[in-house]
């Protein structure tokens, strides 16, 4: 079973891009010494923030992205969505060269995986979830698409405990291999029943989770009706710098797209792409757009 969940050899790390407080260049002739046109000139050359619905390098709101081993993500401009805009976010694997030794400790060097996260929904209770939708592309000849894992507390406790707590992975691609290449497709994550949980630990209490790929999102919190979303553990996705996980990151994504697998395997040089991402609450209500 693959390991669900999170930019080449290194990683990479998303950062934002410097400011262009370039002069624009142009001599005015100013007939009043006393007027000082200078703020004004510095103003219009700094760059304005975009929308809140925008996710840029320069501006990321609470998503964070990198890619381990030999995997990278980064918003490109060689797709994009149809909707919006002219990017889309992009997941690389990578050839997942097991001899390369890696960059993460907690795996063995094999496989490359790519992660795009945000916090925004770190704290709520699974039950008051109202939106997560997306839209994926991968090319023509590929049956894989970007998946989704959310981190919860199944006991309570507030921590993430790979031997108590569980990840609800969406993959629409797992179970039915509904991939479509070469188009864009959406998914209502909490309308679809391509949920799984990766451990198989049941948290549903009815032995639901463990014996079935096929689940809804209203399944799964009816039997967990107490169910939190937490912080990734740096085990499962290596938030914020693929470390070695001795200091884990209490703001790392909760929410997790991500793209390969530990081992490399089927993933080995997969390419995807996503966008579209709507979240709530805690979002503008628009579906998130990721640009240059």
């Amino acid at each position: 079973m693959r390991v669900l969940l999170p930019f080449l050899v290194l990683f990479t790390a998303c950062k934002g891009d410097d400011l262009d407080t370039t002069d624009d260049g142009l001599d005015t002739e100013v007939m009043d010494e006393d007027t000082d046109t200078s703020a004004d000139t510095d103003a219009d050359t700094l760059a304005d923030a975009p929308p809140d619905d925008v996710v840029t390098a320069a501006f990321p709101r609470d998503w964070q992205w990198l890619g381990v081993n030999t995997a990278s993500a980064d918003i490109e401009t060689e797709i994009s969505w149809p909707d919006a805009g002219l990017a889309a976010f992009a997941f690389s694997t990578g050839d997942g060269d097991a001899n390369l030794g890696g960059d993460w400790p907690v795996w063995s060097g094999a496989g490359g995986k790519a992660f795009l996260g945000t916090n925004r929904l770190n704290g709520t209770n699974a039950t008051d979830v109202e939106a997560m939708s997306f839209s994926t592309y991968v090319d023509a000849d590929e049956s894989l698409l970007p998946y989704i894992n959310v981190f919860i507390d199944v006991d309570g406790d507030g921590v993430f405990s790979p031997s108590v707590d569980e990840i609800w992975a969406f993959d629409p691609a797992f179970s039915t291999s509904a991939a479509v290449g070469g188009t864009w497709q959406q998914w209502d994550a909490l309308s679809d029943d391509y949920w799984r949980c990766v451990f198989g630990r049941s948290p549903l209490g009815d032995g639901t989770c463990a014996g079935s790929n096929r689940l809804k999102w209203s399944e799964l919190v009816q039997h967990s009706p107490d169910a939190v979303i937490l912080p990734a553990p740096c085990g499962e996705a290596p938030f914020p710098d693929a470390g070695d996980c001795s200091d884990p990151d209490l703001n790392a994504p909760g929410v997790v797209f991500v793209g390969g697998q530990k081992s490399g395997g089927i993933w080995a040089e997969w390419m995807g792409w996503v966008d579209g991402i709507e979240l709530e609450p805690g979002g503008p209500g628009l579906p998130m757009n990721f640009e240059p």
